[in-house]
Order: structure tokens, then C-alpha cells, then sequence
């Protein structure tokens, strides 16, 4: 009977000298690199951080292909139009059929707002293109607002759809008018 309680203080006894050692299960971290990992000539975004980081970052990615690996929760995080008229968005962002939730922007003094501000084709190697993307929205800003796009300049949406609230608000200064749409 004493050999019972003498194999439990073993056990436990290793048990907690293991976990001390560094031998635990793995576990997700918090802080992981917000820079997307790139192949094969793409992007590839998997996290909310990863989304926000290009968004902050636009300049050294509008241009570039962006290719979604997951479904992203942007709730929490600031969204600035991706793409704007002087440097709009000129590659492709291939959503893969994933969806982007929780997207907020309350900017009616702003023109071309949406998930992405301005998209355009500028040459067969920058299409402006848009596809198999989702995005839940609750946009407000002034003339030329969409839920996923502001404004499309020849480029192209495919298999992409908007859900939300969509609301523009100032006329363009020069058209005297302003524009909202859910998708465009």
C-alpha cells in the first residue's frame, strides 16, 4: 500500500518539473510579428494585427497582392480606407472566400471611403482587383462612400459581397454630388 502514495509524489513531482522545463503544450501568442508573412509573389494576412498593419502601412502595400487566409474580426481596430486617389490600391486582394467583420469608419468630411478608399487598374501588372472577398461594414463618410469600395477606377470587383449600414454624407466638391453605395 505504501508503494500508492509514493508513486503519486513521483508522478506529481515530475509532473511540476516538467512544466518548469519548458516541455508544456504550446500556446498561441499574443504578441506575435504583425508583419504578414509573404510566398509565392502574395501577402498573406491570417490575422486582424496582420490586416491593421498593411492598413497602417498602405504606401508599401497598395500595390502589392494580398491574399486572406482566414476569417478577420477587425472589431477594436482603426480602419483607414485602403487606397486612396493619390496612391489608390493597384493589385490584387484575393479574399479566398473569407470574410472581414467589424470594420467601422465615421468620416463624412472624407471622399472615397469603404474597406477600401480607391481601386485602380493602372496596367496589366497593377489590375486594381477585387475578388472572393466579404467584409461587414458600418461606414459613414462623405461623397463617393461604398461598403466594400469608394471608388473603382477601372479595376475590378468579382465574387465580392458587402453586409452592413452604408451612409455618405458632403457632395464631391467639384460634381457638386455624392455617392453611396453597399458595394461601390
Amino acid at each position: 500500500m505504501k508503494r500508492m502514495p509514493m508513486l503519486w509524489t513521483v508522478l506529481l513531482t515530475f509532473t511540476i518539473l516538467l512544466g518548469q522545463t519548458g516541455f508544456a503544450l504550446p500556446t498561441a501568442q499574443a504578441n506575435a510579428d504583425p508583419v504578414p508573412p509573404e510566398a509565392s509573389g502574395w501577402v498573406l494576412i491570417s490575422t486582424a494585427e496582420q490586416l491593421a498593419y498593411i492598413d497602417q502601412n498602405q504606401g508599401d502595400y497598395v500595390d502589392r497582392n494580398i491574399r486572406l487566409t482566414n476569417d478577420i474580426d477587425l472589431t477594436g481596430h482603426t480602419w483607414i480606407p485602403f487606397g486612396n486617389e493619390p496612391q489608390p490600391f493597384s493589385g490584387i486582394f484575393d479574399g479566398r472566400g473569407h470574410k472581414v467583420s467589424g470594420i467601422v469608419i465615421d468620416d463624412d468630411t472624407s471622399e472615397s471611403v469603404g474597406f477600401f478608399g480607391h481601386v485602380k487598374k493602372i496596367d496589366e501588372m497593377h489590375p486594381g482587383v477585387v475578388r472572393n472577398l466579404g467584409v461587414s461594414v458600418k461606414v459613414t463618410g462623405g461623397s463617393s462612400t461604398g461598403g466594400l469600395v469608394g471608388v473603382l477606377d477601372g479595376g475590378s470587383i468579382d465574387r465580392s459581397y458587402s453586409e452592413g449600414t452604408v451612409a455618405g454624407g458632403r457632395a464631391h466638391k467639384s460634381l457638386n454630388t455624392s455617392i453611396a453605395g453597399g458595394l461601390v
